[in-house]
């Protein structure tokens, strides 16, 4: 269930996330989804708490790999604040 969220919340985007969406990518019934999240409110605190916790994993990564402190902060800010260039 939370691999499916989290595949439609990065694709649709929060403001788009629905229980009908989650269920298709997640190959089960509006229903089964309901079985998880017993209202709208409950899902989109789950995928907040999802993108949380894999930003959160990614900062982690991005420090342990840096050669140095310095690198490992530098890389941590690029996760939060993605630059364009």
């Amino acid at each position: 269930m939370g691999e499916a969220t989290f595949k439609v919340l990065m694709k649709y985007g929060l403001e788009r996330l629905t229980v009908r969406k989650i269920a298709e990518e997640a190959g089960l019934t509006i229903g089964g989804v309901q079985y998880y999240f017993s209202n709208q409110q409950e899902l989109y605190v789950y995928a907040m708490e999802l993108l949380l916790k894999r930003g959160e994993e990614r900062i982690h990564r991005s420090i342990q790999e840096g050669d140095d402190v310095f690198k490992g902060v530098i890389k941590m800010l690029k996760q939060l604040i993605p630059l364009r260039t």
